[in-house]
């Protein structure tokens, strides 16, 4: 989405209410917002779970207005520990898409990040992630596909990370 006017602060990790000004899209929903909060553009992901995303994806056109409502939400990756542990499955992976793409060189974090999906093909912005991971520097991701045994445990965190698990924000 393009801002009408200047674009409003928020921070990764937040999300929003859209309203989209189309015939049959009068209602507010709320969906993640995506985008980094330096981005000019905002971006939201969505996954088709019902007759609403649904028509989003099949229906909608570009050039519809879109009303925001927000931003919600005091889930902030980024404003958090120097440590930290991410776990996202799916498209519940979007507040740290956000936080990714939002990190700097250099940033002073150590993040690991668990992306937890069925398969490798619903591993949604992997190559994005692993770039932007990389870029960042000290960030590492760990997919793991439940349809081949591998889900998060306990075990493989502290066997992933690189001090005690008390050193780390989840």
């Amino acid at each position: 989405l393009k801002p009408v006017g200047t674009m409003f602060d928020f921070k990764a990790g937040q999300f929003a209410f859209i309203t989209i000004d189309a015939p049959g899209f009068k209602e507010a929903h709320p969906f993640t917002i995506s985008s980094a909060p330096q981005d000019s553009e905002l971006r939201f992901t969505m996954k088709v779970l019902g007759d609403y995303t649904r028509r989003v994806r099949d229906e909608l056109t570009a050039g519809h207005k879109v009303e925001i409502d927000g931003p919600y939400g005091r889930f902030d990756p980024l404003g958090t520990g120097k440590h930290q542990v991410w776990i996202g499955g799916g498209v519940g992976v979007t507040p740290f898409l956000s936080a990714i793409r939002a990190m700097k060189p250099n940033h002073g974090q150590t993040v690991h990040m668990f992306y937890c999906v069925r398969e490798l093909s619903e591993a949604l912005f992997l190559d994005e992630i692993k770039d932007k991971a990389k870029a960042a520097g000290n960030v590492t991701v760990t997919v793991l596909e439940s349809n081949n045994g591998n889900f998060i445990t306990a075990d493989l965190v502290e066997e992933t990370v690189t001090t005690s698990l008390a050193d780390y924000q989840y």
